[in-house]
């Protein structure tokens, strides 16, 4: 598997790429032991490795924290709607703006692997792990950002662009290693299940966070698009920064509080002017927000 960053080309310093190859070994010999730990906790404590909730989200066992918290991953884009405007910019005349993704190429990490014969991708997405499972939201995640048109309602925000799809279970080294070819956008819609974690992990600043503000840091270009999460109206967070439980304050959770990252709640009732600029919005009454217990 050898993408080509075609948009990003020499913009990756040799010595950010020693950096950065430097982080992939740390973080690698770390995730070695801990999935290893994991694995052996989770049998000793008859935990699942998988499971799918109430709602059809796919999760599953990443790691057991300090305190013995059970640490899943679970999906979060269940509840995509309108919102991104790709049916208003794909209708206008951006023929020479490059904003159908030309020459661009995008990092997608999920549950599991892209179909990738699908036929709105037209061999435009590779496989870049040994995950030979097919997931069906990573592939509805590929299609809102990728999708051809060959069916006009499913058109993709960027049907011109690439992708390679890679499961989440070494999401952190891989990024590494695709940032050091030169990536610069990727996109993760998935988060660790708020469930049975304790109220201070809510806008915490855990490792999981730092991670993933070191990998942008040290590669400048790159951006990580993480989903906020679909936690408001659960009761989650008794004891928020701000405000009660009750005001759904407080909510993010693991990589979605990093500071160098994009992370991207929900809205509904957009409108639009005839320029396609938004001109209101609303927060969704699922999507999680913030502040972060650092203020942000």
């Amino acid at each position: 598997h050898t993408p080509i960053y075609a948009q990003q080309k020499n913009t990756v310093s040799p010595a950010s790429v020693e950096r950065l190859l430097s982080l992939k070994n740390q973080v690698s010999r770390f995730s070695e032991i801990d999935r290893k730990y994991t694995l052996e906790y989770a049998k000793t404590h008859h935990l699942p490795l998988e499971k799918t909730d109430k709602n059809g989200n796919y999760l599953a066992l990443q790691r057991i924290a300090s305190d013995g918290t059970p640490i899943y991953y679970t999906t979060l884009s269940e509840k995509v709607n309108n919102t991104t405007r790709t049916t208003y910019i794909q209708n206008a005349d951006y023929s020479n703006s490059g904003l159908e993704g030309t020459n661009m190429h995008i990092g997608i990490w999920d549950a599991g692997a892209v179909r990738l014969n699908h036929s709105e991708f037209d061999n435009r997405i590779a496989q870049g792990d040994a995950n030979p499972r097919n997931n069906l939201h990573a592939t509805h995640v590929a299609g809102i950002i990728l999708a051809k048109g060959k069916v006009a309602k499913a058109k993709g925000i960027a049907p011109k662009a690439t992708g390679t799809s890679f499961d989440w279970y070494k999401d952190e080294i891989e990024v590494i290693e695709e940032a050091s070819k030169g990536m610069i956008l990727s996109n993760h819609s998935y988060g660790i299940d708020p469930k049975n974690v304790p109220d201070w992990y809510f806008g915490s600043y855990i490792y999981q966070a730092y991670d993933w503000d070191k990998i942008m840091y040290e590669a400048p270009h790159y951006l990580a698009v993480i989903a906020a999460g679909n936690s408001q109206g659960n009761g989650y967070n008794q004891s928020p920064v701000t405000g009660t439980s009750a005001d759904n304050h407080d909510l993010l959770i693991g990589f979605s509080v990093a500071k160098n990252g994009l992370t991207v709640g929900a809205t509904k009732n957009t409108q639009s002017n005839t320029d396609g600029r938004l001109t209101s919005a609303e927060i969704a009454s699922y999507s999680s927000f913030g502040p972060t217990d650092d203020g942000r």
